[in-house]
């Protein structure tokens, strides 16, 4: 499905029921589930205190759902940002936040866009 416009694209079974249906030309929810769960087993395996993962909204929205106990077929309602942060504690099956966004964060501490992109580039 690549360059094709977002209208062009059938994800209306998909958003409607991701259960059951899985985007076109993507995985189903259940390989996704068994994705996340070999990865979630290897991070307890390895006895390390903290891991950082870098991912697409999809594995983490997957996790996120399945540690807060929410049904997978309403998983559209979890929004992931680009660039966001989520952090998880596994010991406790707890999320600890969901979709923190670093740029936010600094824009409310009163940096301006120009002030980050200088700070980037130095």
């Amino acid at each position: 499905m690549e360059l094709k416009r977002i209208s062009e694209v059938p994800f209306d079974d998909y958003r409607r029921d991701p259960v059951k249906y899985h985007p076109p030309g993507g995985e189903s929810i259940e390989s996704v589930v068994n994705r996340v769960m070999d990865f979630l087993n290897f991070v307890e395996g390895i006895n390390e205190r903290s891991v950082i993962a870098v991912s697409h909204w999809h594995p983490i929205a997957t996790i996120a759902a399945l540690i807060m106990g929410l049904p997978l077929s309403n998983i559209y309602k979890l929004r992931i940002s680009t660039g966001s942060i989520t952090a998880i504690d596994l010991d406790n099956d707890d999320v600890l936040f969901l979709n923190l966004s670093p740029l936010r964060v600094l824009r409310s501490l009163g940096f301006s866009d120009n002030e980050l992109i200088k700070e980037c580039g130095e």
